[in-house]
């Protein structure tokens, strides 16, 4: 990870002289003339206070970020920054090109199948069509898009490239050993032929404001006008600074160039004051007024008042004793967030301008307070501290504070300043400090508030105590016992109410007289208590923040955007909230507040300052208060560095959204450009996409938010991580987004997007699945067919076989006995002089005979039977055959939509409509005999009535030897049907058979 320093001084470190040549160096426009007074008004109230002194020395407002080879970047020499049009930082390298996100570093030495040769770089210049132009080796190459395009000898490119330029018309320029050459877009053409530098090595190129075209060569710089022309020499340098050289232009249109012996100076300005000496080969304006010079070996200078006609320039050299990595600086870069970039010999480093003051000059504080005299106090582990318009004063043991730790501090309303230590509590006022008790061990106090004429106090086990002014401790017993043992902040409100913090999420609070009341804000344990400028009471807890208003809670937690719990709350001037979070220093405005007030899942967009802004570390608490604000509006929060003071009208403008990018995919680990409307190889079963967020402060503390559509359902939180992936993905199209924040809660404005698809396979595609239901529905329906076919066949072979059973019995057996009765009828009336028991054998053989005949009859009609007839003709046959001549009506009525049911269905309502059809003939002597046919839903009833003589079917039941019913109902049970009869004597019988139909 890179190293970073954040430095803070408390004394001025110029000497008054300095000051003076400072400020006369300053009052050189009315813009400056404000800021110098603001300084010196500050300067004055604060005396010597955490302020800087009225001009910044060394690296004291810059937060310093140092990378090396253990983060990635070559052990080489660096010999050029620069940022492309995306807001990538190119390096320049004595062994290639490096492509920066601000946390990783990626070679950069090929496009596809062209490379870039392998050669020191010497310049870097992003050009307006968004191409990227790096001087390497004896030539040029351009990076456009997805490709590389060198440009040598044979392009008219025959030297070294010392420079790179474009100008307003978009002209590419380059200034080599050789000349001056201009690019026509296809060669490089001599554009010094007639210029009075033809043929010299032109070493740095400008174009001003103005227009007019600057170039330098070893012992001259010249310039030609906006219209064109010659060029006419300007000033001659006298000693060549080799190949390295530069220009720079002030906000006043000064142009300055780099020196080999005075390190910088005014172009043709030879009366300006020698004020240093070095070798400067680097120089830039930056947006604050600066000059920054690198040196081959002085370090780097920051030149305060390079500008206007000012003769004379406060110079402040930093070197590797300031933080600085090396004093031999290459290069020097200003981005489009306004960092200062240094390439040294021992690694790349980043300034990033201070929005907040960081004090890191006292010991670890605990706790800030502020005072109506307007002092503020700083309690640390070594004491206590007092800044004032009078200076800063340190109190330890000597001056009467009980002990040398600070644990707690609180100022009451009426000025009075409480201090607890870890041997004892004592309250400051009249400039004297009056111990009110020893404490040690678990009575060590960790939060203090005065309430109904008492001091009130937490000590290390979260118990709370009442102490009078004298130390007596009283009691508490109008305090419930779960916030007398759970206790973790105290405070005070101006109505002299006592509120109490305590772990589990439970709030109390105690009116002067002694009311106790208690509330759930559903934000975790309370961690801080603060109420603002016009009385609202505000709660930090582990899950967020919670204000209470006209006796309602409106509670802000993580699903509104808050990113970690709150550790100390405090208002501005503005009635804005600034937060001390696990993250940061958050300012929330009101106008946020309002918004979430009237949307329960507002999402809060705030301002987060951390260590890149300048924070000493992150706000810290463990009961005390740890945020003040003094009487001049600025705000002091006790930070695990050190003491962070913020200004609320000096922070500068908010941070841009992030912008995120889309580096390239992967699918099934091969590398593919994001190029609109992709297509990923068919069978991809991994896709995993890289991407990155493009600004270059606090790079490592973005975070970012992805969705596959069709996939996520909503965005997915990745945290810091700079990938993800998919596996299994179906065929088809889809679309990634990506946003980025720097927890804020303000994402990026335009989400990148990219298209893709995954093409499927001949056994993905819709006429490949068609073609498989063809083939599965042949295959079943050229099974059944086959099956059917099979069961017919098998059908007709049994069907035949019964039909010549049946006619093999009609013609031998029927026959046979139709003769046999025949003959016992002639026989039977031959008989007539017989005796009458021979005559009766022979009419009893005869009804033998004839009862054989009707059974072998019944046999022949059975193996028939299966015929396929529909039910209705069958059922009517059945009857006709059973009734055979007898004195009975027949009447057969169908009811319903005829369908069809199975063959054995059938069957077995043909058998039991015969057997009851037969046991009315013989046993109930009727007179009608009817049948019904029913075709009703899913299933078919038969009922078969007569008006015969009845029984009772409860006896019949109990009978034995009578096993027609019984029959009957067997039949029924086998095709899933049921048989009921109904019968009273005397009035006939119902028999009623229901079957399913399916």
């Amino acid at each position: 990870m890179p190293t970073q320093t954040d430095t803070a001084r408390s004394l001025p470190r110029a000497a008054d002289s300095e000051r003076h040549v400072w400020l006369r160096a300053r009052l050189c426009s009315s813009r400056q003339r404000i800021q110098v007074i603001a300084a010196c008004a500050i300067s004055m109230a604060m005396g010597h206070s955490v302020l800087a002194g009225p001009v910044p020395r060394g690296l004291d407002d810059f937060t310093v970020t140092t990378w090396n080879e253990s983060d990635g970047l070559s052990a080489s020499r660096l010999t050029a920054i620069e940022q492309d049009q995306d807001g990538y930082l190119w390096i320049g390298t004595d062994v290639g090109v490096l492509r920066f996100d601000g946390v990783r570093f990626q070679p950069f030495n090929r496009l596809g199948e062209t490379r870039l040769p392998d050669s020191p770089v010497t310049t870097l210049l992003s050009a307006s069509d968004r191409s990227l132009w790096v001087g390497i080796g004896p030539g040029v190459s351009r990076i456009h898009g997805g490709t590389i395009t060198s440009y040598g000898e044979r392009d008219g490119f025959d030297s070294y490239a010392t420079s790179l330029l474009e100008d307003r018309t978009g002209t590419i320029w380059a200034g080599t050993g050789r000349g001056l050459l201009r690019f026509d877009g296809r060669r490089w053409q001599h554009a010094d032929i007639e210029s009075p530098f033809a043929g010299r090595a032109v070493l740095a190129m400008h174009v001003d404001r103005a227009g007019r075209f600057w170039v330098a060569t070893r012992d001259a710089v010249f310039r030609r006008g906006a219209a064109g022309g010659r060029f006419e020499q300007v000033e001659v340098i006298g000693l060549s600074s080799n190949i390295w050289q530069a220009f720079s232009e002030d906000d006043e249109g000064g142009v300055w160039i780099s020196d080999f012996r005075e390190g910088f100076r005014r172009v043709a300005d030879q009366r300006a004051a020698r004020q240093q000496r070095g070798w400067g080969v680097q120089l830039i304006h930056d947006r604050r007024r600066n000059l920054w010079v690198a040196t081959r070996g002085q370090g780097l200078w920051r030149v305060h008042g390079a500008g206007g006609r000012t003769r004379t320039h406060q110079v402040d050299v930093i070197t590797a004793k300031d933080g600085l990595a090396n004093d031999a600086i290459q290069c020097v870069y200003e981005d489009r967030e306004g960092n200062i970039w240094v390439g040294t010999h021992a690694g790349l480093q980043r300034l990033t301008p201070h929005k907040v003051t960081p004090v890191t000059d006292l010991p670890i504080a605990r706790g800030t307070s502020a005072t109506p005299d307007g002092s503020v106090w700083v309690g640390t582990t070594a004491g206590l501290t007092r800044i004032s318009a009078a200076g800063r004063r340190h109190y330890q043991e000597q001056q009467g504070l009980p002990g040398i730790v600070v644990l707690a501090l609180y100022a009451d309303p009426q000025g009075t300043l409480w201090v607890a230590t870890e041997g004892g509590l004592a309250r400051f006022a009249d400039e004297r400090f009056t111990l009110i008790r020893k404490l040690s061990g678990e009575q060590r106090v960790f939060s203090i508030a005065t309430s109904d004429g008492s001091v009130w106090v937490r000590d290390v086990s979260s118990r709370l105590r009442r102490l009078a002014d004298s130390g007596e401790e009283l009691p508490i017993d109008e305090i419930p016992g779960v916030f007398q043992t759970t206790a973790m902040t105290l405070s005070a409100d101006r109505a002299g109410r006592l509120w109490i913090g305590a772990r589990g999420g439970r709030l109390g609070v105690r009116d002067p007289g002694g009311a106790f009341r208690s509330f759930d804000p559903g934000i975790g344990s309370i961690t801080a208590i603060f109420e603002d400028s016009i009385g609202t009471m505000w709660f930090g807890g582990e899950a967020g923040l919670s204000r209470l208003a006209n006796g309602e809670f409106l509670s802000l937690t993580r699903k509104n955007g808050l990113p970690s719990s709150v550790n100390s709350i405090v208002d501005d001037d503005k009635g804005d909230l600034w937060l001390g979070l696990r993250t940061g220093i958050a300012r929330l405005e009101k106008e946020e507040i309002a918004r979430a007030a009237g949307t329960s899942d507002y999402r809060l967009h705030y301002r987060l300052f951390n260590s890149a802004d300048g924070a000493a570390g992150v706000p810290v608490t463990e009961g005390s208060r740890t945020a003040a604000r003094g009487r001049d509006g600025r705000l002091w929060f006790a930070t695990s560095g050190g003491v962070t003071v913020v200004d609320p009208e000096n922070i500068g403008a908010s941070r841009p959204p992030v912008p995120v990018q889309i580096e390239a995919v992967l699918a099934d680990a091969k590398r593919f450009d994001p190029v609109t409307n992709l297509r990923l190889p068919a069978r991809t079963s991994h896709v995993q996409f890289a991407f990155t967020a493009l600004t270059l402060t606090d790079s490592a503390q973005v975070q970012f938010q992805y969705r596959l559509d069709g996939v996520d359902d909503d965005w997915v939180d990745a945290g810091t991580t700079r990938q993800t992936s998919y596996t299994n993905l179906s065929p088809g199209p889809y679309r990634f987004q990506l946003r980025g924040g720097i927890g804020d809660g303000v994402w990026s404005a335009q989400a990148a997007a990219l298209d893709f698809s995954i093409p499927p396979m001949f056994y993905q595609t819709g006429w490949f699945y068609a073609l498989c239901f063809v083939v599965a529905f042949s295959a079943v329906y050229g099974s059944w067919r086959l099956h059917a076919r099979h069961v017919r066949r098998q059908f007709a072979l049994v069907l035949a076989e019964r039909i010549r059973m049946s006619r093999a019995i009609h013609d031998t057996l029927l026959q046979g006995l139709a003769g046999l009765a025949l003959q016992l009828d002639d026989l039977s009336h031959g008989l007539v002089s017989a005796p009458p028991t021979l005559r009766e054998r022979v009419l009893h053989m005869r009804r033998r005979v004839e009862d054989a005949i009707r059974d072998a009859r019944q046999s022949i009609w059975d193996l028939r039977s299966p015929e396929s007839r529909p039910l209705p003709e069958a059922l009517r046959d059945v009857g006709q055959r059973v009734i055979d001549g007898r004195p009975i009506a027949l009447d057969m009525l169908v009811t319903g939509t005829p369908q069809r049911c199975s063959s054995r269905a059938q069957e077995q309502l043909l058998l039991i409509c015969q057997e009851a059809l037969t046991n009315a003939v013989q046993h109930g002597q009727p007179t009608h005999v009817g049948v019904d046919l029913e075709y009703c839903g899913n299933a078919v009833r038969v009922r078969v009535r007569d008006d015969g003589c009845g029984f009772d079917p409860g006896a019949l039941d109990a009978a034995a030897g009578h096993y027609g019913v019984i029959s009957m109902k067997e039949r029924a049970a086998q095709v899933r049907g049921s048989v009921t009869i109904a019968s009273t004597p005397g009035e006939g019988t119902q028999v009623e058979a229901v079957v399913p139909s399916v």
